[in-house]
């Protein structure tokens, strides 16, 4: 699935996904964002909103425990990883997800070995494109 489409099934389930999302955080009238841009960091209803359709698509995804305790979470499409953490979401080019995950170990967010493990699940789901990120 490419983002483009994840957007689509985003706007065609929209109030079921903010009817679901009002009863997990009890956010009255939640107005979620209609676009998914690269690089806005989406919180509140907008991260729930995002959560719970990678969840509803059983888009495929990796979990972790940053060093500073925080869960994370990314979700695999085509073209983009969609970093999901207990604040907030973000959409990474994949292009740029290799070097995004070298500044997460720079910064003491990941280890050597956990960016390892990602690098080498995204890669196996990217064999048949005959592409991969950065070793």
């Amino acid at each position: 699935m490419r983002l483009e489409e994840f957007e689509e099934a985003m706007l065609e389930s929209l109030g079921d996904l903010t009817d679901e999302c009002k009863d997990i955080c009890g956010e009255e009238g939640a107005r979620p964002m209609l676009r998914l841009v690269e690089g806005v960091v989406y919180e509140g209803c907008d991260r729930c909103v995002i959560r719970a359709l990678v969840d509803k698509l059983g888009i495929q995804s990796f979990s972790i425990t940053y060093s500073d305790g925080r869960y994370g979470e990314y979700a695999y499409l085509e073209t983009h990883v969609i970093e999901i953490t207990d604040e907030n979401a973000q959409i990474i080019p994949i292009e740029e997800f290799g070097e995004y995950l070298d500044e997460l170990v720079e910064f003491g967010l990941l280890s050597e070995e956990t960016a390892g493990l990602i690098r080498e699940w995204i890669n196996s789901l990217r064999r048949e494109e005959g592409r991969g990120i950065n070793n």
